[in-house]
This record gives C-alpha cells, structure tokens and sequence, in this order.
C-alpha cells in the first residue's frame, strides 16, 4: 500500500515544534484564552438551551460533563488532523476544507461538505436562533413566540449575510 498508513499516527504528536520566544507564563495565558473562547460562547447561551431538560439533572449533565468533553474532542481532533495533514500532504493545515480538497474521491468531499453544512446549522440554531428567539418572546410575548422568534433570527440572518455580500460583490467578481 502506497502512501502514509496507520503506523504513521505514532509520529504524529511527538513531532518536533520549532521553539517558540515566550515565556511559560505568556504560553499559559494564551492557552487559558483560548480555552475560555471556545466555552464562553456556550457558556452565556446555556440558560437559553438548558430551559428547556426535563430535570435538574439534565442541566447538570449538560453543563459539567457533555460540553467540557465535547469541546476537548473537537480540539483534539483539530490537532490531530492538523498533524496527519503535515505526514499525509507535507504540509500543516488547519483549515478542514483546505484538507477536504486535497482529497481525490469525488463522493468523500461531498460528504465532508455535508458534514460541515449539518454541523454548521446545527451551531447556529443553538447557538444565535434558540437565544434570540427566547429574548423576543421575553420581550413581546402576545405577539412572539419561540418558533417565530427563530424565523425572524434566520429572516435577519439572510439579509444580514445578503446585504454584506452585496457590499463586496465587486470583490468576489474580480
């Protein structure tokens, strides 16, 4: 078999990094922030989201266990993958999509594409659409309620997107 294999996974994490002029302090605190950053988000929305469990144990469960978890996964297959893309291309990609076109199989980015398009609505709904949409029916609950406010957050989410995408259509044509 030709080309990088599974042996190949062994190397992967001790690999030699190029050293880097801070200190242990500074390394640290950058760290801690970007830890921080990837779980405030959820963080500030988890009332909105956590309303909605069925016992106070669900929220417990939610908040203690699947987020620290499910976050850490996601940036260790980050770091994996950024790794096997330097054994496998020969160079370090962070980007997934960078990585998905390097891909020969025609069917595997089509479904690496429908991946991230799942995964990116799924972000978005829990993350903007449900927390908007409960602040509008907090505010006007006679006229507004949770599936409505979710329809006016994605109506504004398009012509947000719309109006900016036409402000750099003479970009994108170029």
């Amino acid at each position: 078999m030709d080309g990088p294999s599974a042996t190949h996974f062994v190397t992967l994490l001790p690999h030699p990094s190029p050293e880097m002029p801070v200190s242990d302090r500074e390394l640290l605190s950058f760290l801690l922030k970007v830890v921080l950053t990837m779980t405030i988000a959820f963080a500030i929305n988890m009332p909105d989201i956590t309303r909605y469990a069925r016992s106070p144990r669900g929220t417990w469960v939610t908040q203690a266990v699947a987020i620290p978890v499910v976050i850490t996964l996601t940036e260790l297959l980050g770091t994996v993958m950024a790794a096997s893309s330097q054994v496998v291309f020969g160079q370090v990609l962070w980007n997934p999509l960078d990585v998905v076109m390097l891909w020969d199989n025609r069917a595997a980015k089509f479904f690496a594409g429908l991946c991230f398009a799942f995964a990116n609505i799924g972000t978005n709904v829990t993350g903007n659409s449900i927390p908007f949409a409960n602040d509008l029916t907090g505010m006007f609950p006679k006229y507004i309620n949770v599936r409505r406010g979710q329809f006016i957050c994605a109506i504004l989410g398009y012509a947000i997107c719309l109006s900016v995408s036409s402000d750099k259509a003479d970009t994108h044509s170029n």
